[in-house]
């Protein structure tokens, strides 16, 4: 992500004018950067449990699926704010 966060500033100083970042673009890029970051963030927790098979751990468990489906959305809600 540090990668993707220095590609972002660059990309960011290529909108200037005689030195000057433009600010009518700022917010858009800041949008910009909080989607892909959100994005990456999901995909390498998305990965980590694909990869230790959680899927099926939480199948087997005792809970209702809506309960399940709940606390998943409320951490990745959290994790991208």
């Amino acid at each position: 992500m540090s990668f993707f966060a220095i590609l972002v500033l660059s990309f960011f100083f290529c909108f200037s004018r005689q030195g000057q970042p433009m600010h009518q673009v700022a917010g858009g890029i800041l949008w910009v950067v909080i989607a892909f970051a959100g994005l990456l963030a999901s995909g390498e927790c998305l990965i980590a449990r694909r990869e230790n098979d959680t899927h099926r751990a939480l199948l087997l468990c005792p809970a209702s699926h809506a309960a399940i489906y709940i606390g998943k959305l409320l951490a990745s809600f959290f994790l991208s704010v």
